[in-house]
């Protein structure tokens, strides 16, 4: 069983709700459960063309729609929000926080991953603790 679990989260994956259940499942009854969202910066150049309450609107619902995620988790679920690039931030966070299991779902493969490298799979090759991966 695992006792600090983190789980990175996007909103627009369906699979946000079974890396819960996994993280719970595998857990020790007093772990500490986090999730994790990434924003991406948004470059400056596309930032000056988007009128700066559209931003804060953008903001504040992510929030709201995090922090219901949250609570559909167990009691004491941690919520963190971070900017930046996801796969860096995600081991950064795990690298600076003890965590010893990721649970992170990944999206089907396709010929740009093994390409280019999925967040899921960079967070595979490189983290120092378990990861598990949902499908």
């Amino acid at each position: 069983m695992y006792h600090r679990v983190l789980v990175p989260i996007v909103l627009d994956h369906d699979k946000v709700g079974a890396a819960l259940k996994v993280a719970e499942a595998i857990a020790d009854p007093d772990a500490e459960i986090t999730l994790f969202h990434v924003r991406e910066k948004i470059p400056r150049y596309v930032s000056a063309q988007i009128p700066a309450d559209v931003i804060k609107s953008a903001k504040e619902q992510l929030g709201s729609d995090l922090a219901e995620v949250a609570r559909a988790g167990r009691e004491g679920t941690k919520l963190v929000v971070v900017e930046g690039h996801p796969s860096t931030m995600i081991l950064d966070y795990v690298e600076k926080n003890d965590i010893d299991c990721i649970v992170i779902y990944s999206h089907e493969p396709g010929v740009e991953h093994f390409l280019l490298g999925s967040t899921a799979s960079n967070v595979v090759r490189s983290a120092g603790c378990s990861v598990h991966v949902i499908r």
